[in-house]
C-alpha cells in the first residue's frame, strides 16, 4: 500500500545532493577545505547544502559555469539566503566564489562535484592536483562525459551501481575507449561504506565516485522524509 505522496523532483534533488557528499565523505582527504562545484543548475543548491552539512570544515566553495559565468555569479550571490531559508544552513566563515575559469578553480580544489549535462569532457587531467576527489553526478545517460578519459587512468574509482555506470555513467566512454578496464573499478559505494573494499589508499591519489543515480535512493530519501514529517506532524493525512 502507498504510505505517502511526495514531490518527486525535490526528493531526487535531495538524494542526488546527498549522494555527491557521501562519495566525498568516504573518499576525499580528511583535511579537505576547498570545494568546487562544476555547474550552477538545478542540482547546485542541493550539492552545496549536502556538502556543507557533511564538511563543516570547508573554507571555500567555488561555483563554476564555463558557458555562462554570469549565471554562476547570480546563483552564488543568492546562495546564503537559499541555504538559510531551505536548509537552515549558515556557511558563515566560508568564502563563496563564482567563476567561468575551470582550470583556475581546480588549481586548489580538494573536492569537486561535476553536475552538468555535458557530452564533451570539461575537466582535463593536467588541471587536477594530486589528492583531489571527484563526485561525478552529471553523466547519467549514455554519451555524457564530464571528465577527460585520461583522468580515470590510475584513479581509484567507485560506482553507485556498477552495471548502470558501465552502461551510462562517467566510466562508460573511458571503458569503451580502452583507457580503463572493468578490473580498474575498485567497487561499489555500498561495499566501501560497509568496509568490504578499501577506499582512498594514498593522500595523493585521485578518487572518483561515479553516481548515475538509482530509484532505490529516491525511495530511501522519501522514506526518511515521510518519517520526519510524521515525527514533526507535518503534511496532510488522507485516505488513499
Amino acid at each position: 500500500m502507498p504510505i505517502g505522496i511526495l514531490d518527486a523532483s525535490y526528493i531526487t534533488g535531495i538524494r542526488t545532493g546527498a549522494a555527491g557528499a557521501i562519495g566525498a565523505k568516504y573518499l576525499a582527504r580528511a583535511d579537505s577545505r576547498n570545494f568546487v562545484l562544476v555547474g550552477s543548475g538545478n542540482q547546485a543548491l542541493f550539492q552545496i547544502a549536502a556538502m556543507g552539512t557533511l564538511f563543516p570544515g570547508l573554507r571555500k566553495i567555488t561555483v563554476v559555469n564555463v558557458r555562462t559565468p554570469d549565471h554562476a555569479a547570480r546563483f552564488t550571490a543568492a546562495l546564503p539566503r537559499m541555504l538559510a531559508d531551505q536548509f537552515g544552513l549558515d556557511l558563515a566563515g566560508v568564502t563563496l566564489a563564482a567563476s567561468g575559469d575551470l582550470e583556475a578553480a581546480l588549481s586548489d580544489a580538494d573536492i569537486v562535484v561535476t553536475a552538468t549535462p555535458s557530452k564533451t569532457p570539461l575537466v582535463r587531467k593536467d588541471w587536477v592536483r594530486p589528492g583531489t576527489h571527484f563526485s561525478c553526478m552529471g553523466a547519467d545517460m549514455a554519451g555524457k562525459q564530464e571528465l577527460e578519459s585520461a583522468l580515470l587512468a590510475g584513479a581509484r574509482i567507485f560506482a553507485d551501481d556498477l552495471e548502470h555506470c558501465i552502461a551510462a555513467g562517467e566510466m562508460e566512454i573511458p571503458l569503451k575507449q580502452g583507457v580503463i578496464s572493468q578490473g580498474d573499478i575498485a567497487g561499489e559505494i555500498g561495499d566501501l561504506i560497509l568496509g568490504k573494499v578499501p577506499g582512498r589508499q594514498r593522500e595523493d591519489e585521485i578518487t572518483i565516485y561515479d553516481s548515475t543515480g538509482m530509484a532505490l535512493l529516491d525511495i530511501a530519501a522519501a522514506k526518511a522524509a515521510l518519517a520526519l514529517a510524521e515525527e514533526k506532524n507535518l503534511g496532510t493525512v488522507v485516505t488513499l
